[in-house]
């Protein structure tokens, strides 16, 4: 997390999945949420993305960037937090897990690659169920996961959607169950915790950010983003920070030359 020579930019970060960019002789998307463009190799395939035009991402899905040359990635993909927490639950004794992910395309990677670990670990799948992504109501799936009395429960829901869950898992008296909850970050982003209360007490999830980070860089970061926002920001925060960063160093290393292969090539070197 680099900062600017001046005050950090007013950040489009959540309120549509996708902010165009326009300057002359270029067009720029910035996905900021999970999965918001590229759900198909249709969506985003170099037929469809002409050379001037480059795609940054803050979504986790891993086959993105896959899709063209013209889109650079500088957040993470499910599949690294995923495999983490499948082997940290190996690791600390966690023998049967029972998972609870969002029926999409984030979703089901999260839900391969935990299951890739976890099981290569001698950790046993004992319930499996993927909900729809519009307006879930969790818990009649909860149910389904407290009668299958896991040691924890694997969940992926897309940013925004965690405090929703952790409210009907506490309703539904999974907290005092014995039943951890345990994922990639999403479901505990930082700017959900507050509202949380004491059911997210003992969960663990693997990501690549926290507001608890102990460094000068992240201090000045959430010192900025507190004063511009007046909340705490979340990892979503960050990827669209850091992605507004990479077009701003990328502009500059090429003198605003911004045709796709030379910005494509400034951001990658």
């Amino acid at each position: 997390m680099l900062p600017y020579p001046g005050r950090p930019p007013r950040l489009p970060l959540c309120a549509r999945p996708a902010a165009r960019l326009s300057a002359t002789g270029w067009r720029l998307t910035v996905a900021l949420s999970q999965g918001a463009a590229c759900q198909s190799s249709r969506d985003c395939s170099t037929d469809t993305l002409p050379a001037s035009c480059s795609r940054l991402m803050a979504a986790g899905t891993s086959v993105i960037t896959e899709k063209s040359p013209y889109i650079v990635r500088t957040s993470f993909t499910l599949g690294q937090s995923s495999t983490i927490i499948g082997d940290w639950a190996v690791k600390n004794g966690i023998k049967k897990v029972a998972t609870l992910t969002s029926d999409y395309a984030p979703g089901n990677d999260a839900l391969k690659f935990f299951k890739e670990h976890f099981t290569a670990g001698g950790g046993q799948i004992v319930e499996e169920v993927k909900v729809p992504l519009a307006n879930p109501d969790f818990a009649p799936f909860l149910q389904r996961m407290k009668d299958a009395k896991p040691d924890a429960m694997f969940v992926f829901v897309p940013a925004g959607q965690g405090g929703n869950f952790m409210k009907q898992y506490a309703e539904r008296g999974l907290d005092k169950s014995g039943i951890k909850v345990i994922g990639p970050g999403d479901v505990m982003d930082d700017d959900l915790l507050n509202n949380m209360g004491d059911a997210a007490v003992g969960a663990v999830t693997a990501h690549i950010y926290s507001a608890d980070h102990q460094s000068k860089a992240n201090a000045d970061f959430l010192a900025a983003y507190e004063k511009a926002y007046n909340q705490r920001p979340g990892f979503m925060a960050v990827g669209g920070y850091d992605g507004i960063h990479l077009i701003y160093a990328a502009l500059q290393k090429t003198g605003g030359k911004a045709d796709g292969d030379s910005l494509v090539a400034a951001m990658k070197g």
